[in-house]
């Protein structure tokens, strides 16, 4: 796999064109003052969906574009996530609400042919910024969601460093965004057939290569291989290494 990951549609989120600004993380009072701000654009987290605009028979990146809106008042009960700032000078604040369900799409006014889409849907369709951003604000909603509470003591914690550190008000100890290293694989034959393969609870029709998550200490071929025996029976000869690309963290 050569070329630029923004030019490769098997990475599809490996793009952006906003930069994190991390250094910034750190500024007291960094979003409220986004949030005062109108000129800072703000993008809606609802469970692992977030809103955007798609053309008729979207296919490829660019065609879709993430619904943006301006700060509401409201905006500062919730965790908010800075994503950084484009070449523009425009800065971009995620907003995490709890709601994923029906009562998700009351909580945003979505334009004319506006959906919410998980990234398995839109990834690919996005364009450069879209595909970074909403990457990175679903997998730190994801994250938020599932660390509330401080692992030693279990206090609630607070969102500190503009919603990429949680800190425990007890013991002070602070908690950071997880990744979790995995593999996915094309597994082909001599005849260049592709393997693939099916969870029991999918809907008919639906097929997917093979993946799974690297165990700690462990090279990325040894677990590919035994994913592919795991899954599918089938042995597994030369493994090649691809280029990687972020996703959403998934708790295992």
């Amino acid at each position: 796999m050569t070329g630029a990951p923004r030019q490769d549609p098997l990475l599809a989120l490996n793009r952006t064109a906003v930069d994190r600004a991390s250094w910034r993380r750190s500024e007291a009072s960094l979003q409220e003052g986004l949030l005062d701000d109108p000129r800072t654009a703000v993008l809606d987290v609802l469970g692992d969906r977030v809103p955007m605009r798609a053309r008729d028979g979207a296919e490829s990146y660019g065609d879709a574009t993430l619904v943006l809106r301006a700060p509401r008042p409201s905006d500062r009960d919730l965790v908010t996530v800075y994503l950084g700032e484009d070449d523009d000078g425009r800065h971009y604040v995620a907003v995490l609400h709890d709601e994923s369900g029906e009562r998700a799409e009351q909580l945003v006014d979505l334009p004319a042919q506006g959906v919410l889409l998980d990234l398995r849907a839109a990834g690919g369709i996005l364009d450069d910024a879209g595909a970074g951003l909403a990457t990175t604000a679903i997998a730190m909603a994801h994250w938020h969601r599932t660390h509330r509470h401080c692992p030693r003591c279990g206090a609630r914690t607070e969102v500190v460093q503009a919603g990429w550190v949680r800190r425990c008000p007890v013991d002070g100890a602070e908690s950071y965004p997880l990744t979790h290293p995995a593999v996915i694989m094309a597994v082909t034959d001599p005849d260049d057939r592709l393997l693939l393969a099916r969870g029991a609870q999918w809907a008919a029709g639906r097929m997917s290569v093979l993946a799974g998550f690297v165990e700690p200490g462990s090279p990325s071929s040894p677990p590919s291989r035994a994913r592919c025996a795991k899954r599918s029976a089938c042995a597994c000869g030369t493994c090649a290494t691809s280029p990687t690309s972020p996703g959403p963290s998934r708790r295992r």
